[in-house]
């Protein structure tokens, strides 16, 4: 995979997920505000975090790894979000949407056009997962 210079709307969508996740975790019952809801909101700031280091570091592979991280960290705790009941279907496609138009922005074939393949979107190297 090869990625280019991160685009504006890469930028727009970060910020929309981060907006997402503040207006939802607003609704948090308390005892998942400061847990829970927390951590989704920070793991959303450094998800932004990791594309503006991409941009400046785009030759590090360890600013790769770390934004696919993210992406996956936080696609997990989505799921642990719809599990608690915390958001309904439609909130948790909404969140997984924006993080995959996060990752189609970022990273394409190396012709330029997008993968359908979820596979390619995963790590190929032989680092285990857990």
């Amino acid at each position: 995979m090869t990625t280019t210079s991160v685009q504006p709307s890469t930028y727009q969508y970060a910020t929309d997920l981060i907006q997402t996740i503040r207006t939802l975790t607003r609704q948090f019952p308390q005892m998942y505000k400061a847990s829970l809801g927390q951590e989704v909101q920070v793991e959303s700031i450094a998800l932004a975090n990791a594309i503006f280091n991409l941009e400046k570091n785009s030759s590090d592979t360890l600013h790769y790894y770390d934004l696919e991280d993210r992406m996956e960290m936080l696609q997990l705790r989505f799921g642990v979000c719809r599990s608690f009941r915390l958001i309904n279907a439609t909130e948790h496609q909404t969140l997984l949407d924006l993080v995959l138009r996060i990752r189609k922005q970022l990273f394409k074939e190396p012709s330029g056009a997008e993968s359908t393949n979820p596979e390619s979107f995963y790590r190929t190297d032989s680092q285990t997962w857990f």
